[in-house]
């Protein structure tokens, strides 16, 4: 292993794959016009010509790409081949202004171009435009050079580090690679194709601010830790916090194995997981995904995610979710989540939930049709509708969806008003979900994020009775996934009036499942008439 200095430089930043990596760093060159040849004579025929093969290039990785990937991985590169034809005529008017197909493409796809911003895929498009009219390799074949000449002796991990992060690096990545360090100039962060790719092959990454990335040099040691908000990069890290790091690395890794599901069969309950992010671990010890919040995986964005992009980031969480249900809950915005591309009109500012969906047709439209397409891919993911207001809300998204799928549609019942039309809501769909943060504002007139966090008390817990109650008159089951749902001791009153399921965070849900894995129905009961004599 490599030897360890005897000083240490801290820098934080924001985690998008969760874990811990050690190795030696692995700095990639910035893809700019210093490091690109010269042309010896720049004419717009010529420049023009050079584009024209560099582009018949790039098309032909991405195909080889897309042959070599599993499925859910080809498909997030299946759309690079339609951006770089769309890039080509913005190349061509470039050229024709008097640019190089080199100049061109940075200027459109690489380093702060007008389209950066909107995928790492255009990113990616332009790296691979860059190589070709340099006359190189791809950037995969950066990456292996650099581990070449790294240390031919010493086979040490590495962590790779890099200005840009296009997604075709993550896609080939070495075994060698057990980590990454990234800038983030686009914005996308953990929403981003690359980050994806890293989440799948469980490659810690962390990004930082570019001035940290320039200071990293070849060969130094690295120590990668984002499993804590903000994450954590060493530079050279002492002899102390290396081993430390090696025991947290030890510590995590079997976090992630001795989850094992202890049965709840004697209750009758499953145990699921929130997520609002794609980076987010998914417990092996939960029965899948209780809540997708969509909105704030999406919350960055300028605009709506199109369908076929929101289909696959559905494919890509049902992989990970290994089979298991995944609850995908439409955009809910509005209130304390405001998303500037679902704006609550002028007449109706305090606009949420299905109410402000059904005044954004279009907005609604991709939603099901992404959730219906990742169902007719074989994704075991269902629908959730949030803040029904009535039947109507259930019965106008079921008339939305295609019908040569079958989605099954939830309810979250989240107002007092809901509470009263619990079983008819219940009986128009599949299942229901409580949402208890908004349930118990709205109940008990104060703010909602205060109460999210307040212990279980008797007014909450007999709405969630009679919610319970009523929806097993019907036939259908109830899932609590507010943040009383991650709480211990709630999760057991819960429990005793009837709730079927409950979904909490992931770093709330083991600790759930293995205090209910404790008990029995007759201390759940006791624990619901604990919280009901309170007020008695």
């Amino acid at each position: 292993m490599f030897p360890a200095s005897t000083h240490a430089l801290a820098i934080e930043g924001a985690s998008a794959v969760e874990g811990i990596a050690i190795g030696r760093a692995i700095p990639l060159l910035r893809i700019t016009t210093s490091t690109k040849p010269e042309s010896a004579a720049v004419t717009p025929e010529l420049e023009r010509a050079r584009l024209t093969a560099a582009l018949a290039s790039a098309e032909a990785e991405v195909a080889l790409l897309v042959d070599a990937l599993p499925e859910a991985e080809a498909e997030l590169f299946a759309p690079e081949i339609e951006i770089l034809r769309s890039l080509a005529p913005m190349l061509e008017a470039r050229i024709a202004a008097g640019a190089s197909a080199a100049e061109a493409v940075e200027a459109e796809a690489v380093v702060g171009g007008p389209a950066t911003a909107a995928s790492d895929l255009i990113l990616d498009a332009g790296v691979r435009l860059i190589a070709a009219l340099a006359g190189r390799g791809s950037e995969v074949h950066r990456v292996r050079a650099a581990l070449a000449a790294l240390d031919g002796e010493v086979h040490d991990d590495v962590v790779l580090v890099a200005h840009d992060l296009p997604p075709s690096i993550v896609a080939s990545l070495p075994a060698r690679v057990v980590g990454i360090i990234a800038s983030d100039e686009s914005g996308q962060g953990h929403t981003s194709h690359a980050a994806i790719l890293a989440r799948g092959r469980d490659v810690p990454l962390a990004f930082v601010s570019a001035h940290v990335i320039a200071q990293i040099q070849s060969g130094d040691p690295i120590v990668v830790d984002t499993t804590n908000d903000p994450a954590r990069v060493w530079i050279s890290p002492t002899t102390s916090l290396l081993a430390d790091a090696r025991a947290r690395r030890t510590a995590w890794a079997a976090t992630q194995t001795d989850d094992d599901r202890q049965s709840l069969e004697h209750l009758g309950v499953a145990v699921h997981a929130n997520i609002g992010s794609f980076h987010e671990r998914i417990p092996r010890a939960t029965e899948g995904i209780g809540l997708f919040r969509t909105e704030l995986a999406f919350a960055g964005r300028a605009a709506c995610p199109s369908a076929r992009e929101l289909e696959i980031a559905l494919m890509v969480v049902a992989r990970r979710a290994r089979g298991e249900s995944v609850t995908v809950r439409l955009f809910d915005a509005g209130g304390d989540k405001p998303l500037s591309w679902i704006p609550a009109p002028p007449d109706a500012p305090d606009a949420r939930g299905m109410e402000l969906l059904f005044f954004h047709d279009r907005v609604l439209a991709i939603a099901l049709g992404a959730i219906a397409g990742a169902r007719r891919a074989g994704a075991a993911v269902r629908v959730l509708l949030p803040l029904v207001r009535s039947v109507r809300d259930v019965a106008d998204v079921r008339a939305l969806l295609p019908a040569d799928v079958e989605v099954p549609v939830g309810a979250m019942i989240e107002t007092p008003q809901a509470v009263e039309m619990a079983r008819a809501i219940a009986a128009a769909a599949d299942f229901v979900c409580v949402g208890t943060n908004d349930l118990a504002a709205l109940a008990l007139g104060a703010d909602r994020a205060t109460h999210a966090k307040h212990a279980l008390d008797a007014q909450l817990l007999d709405l969630v009775r009679r919610i319970v109650d009523a929806a097993h008159d019907v036939g259908r089951r109830v899932t609590v996934c507010g943040e009383i749902a991650g709480d211990d001791d709630a999760a057991l009153a819960l429990v005793g009036v009837g709730v079927d399921s409950l979904s909490a965070s992931p770093s709330r849900a083991c600790s759930v499942r293995r205090r209910l894995a404790r008990a029995t129905r007759g201390e759940c009961a006791s624990a619901a008439r604990v919280i009901f004599a309170r007020t008695a």
